[in-house]
């Protein structure tokens, strides 16, 4: 008859998981909102992603080999989107008024260059202020430029004018002008402020 020794079916819990640190087959970690069970015993690397998304040593065409596999998932909100953070799947980001979840493990950098990182959890829009020349601007900022409140439509950096990221390819307008927004400019033919998206005078 085989002989079973419980122990070797124990998991262990690790609690958060920590670069740098020594881990076995069975341990059990946190990170980003998803619990994970050790499957090879490993010394951690410097980022979570990079032993999440390894790759087996010497194989071709590369063969996954991740040091950890899901346990079980959940969602995490980790607050407003910052460069040089590294996400893993699970974490919920605020860009310009829009959530976004991670679907894929990766240190970021300018969120419109990253964008298949992300898919889209929750609509919403964000005053950010008057258009900047060279800002990244996600879908749901709301800028001023000329007087006129736009709200973005897709991803991009801000080329010279805001002209720019409109006229250039009909197919890829990013701006639309905020009809919902107060935005008082003056009228110089009638000598009268009105009201963007709105036909009355005050």
């Amino acid at each position: 008859m085989a002989e079973f020794k419980l122990d070797r079916f124990k998991y262990t819990w690790k609690g958060q998981w920590t670069q740098s640190t020594e881990y076995l087959k069975d341990d059990i970690i946190y990170n980003g909102g998803k619990s994970y069970v050790c499957i090879v015993s490993h010394a951690a690397s410097t980022e979570f992603g990079t032993d999440l998304a390894r790759i087996l040593p010497g194989s071709n065409p590369p063969a996954p080999a991740p040091y950890w596999i899901v346990m079980t998932s959940s969602k995490t909100f980790s607050g407003n989107y910052e460069i040089g953070v590294e996400y893993v799947p699970g974490e919920i980001v605020l860009f310009d008024g829009k959530l976004h979840l991670c679907k894929k493990p990766h240190t970021s950098t300018n969120f419109a260059d990253q964008t298949t990182y992300w898919e889209d959890f929750g609509d919403g829009i964000d005053f950010v202020g008057p258009w900047v020349s060279g800002t990244g601007y996600g879908e749901g900022a709301l800028v001023k430029y000329n007087g006129i409140v736009y709200r973005c439509k897709l991803p991009h950096d801000a080329g010279a004018t805001l002209e720019d990221n409109i006229n250039v390819n009909p197919n890829f307008n990013c701006w639309d002008i905020f009809m919902g927004f107060h935005s008082s400019i003056w009228n110089s033919c009638n000598n009268s402020w009105c009201v963007v998206g709105f036909n009355n005078t005050s």
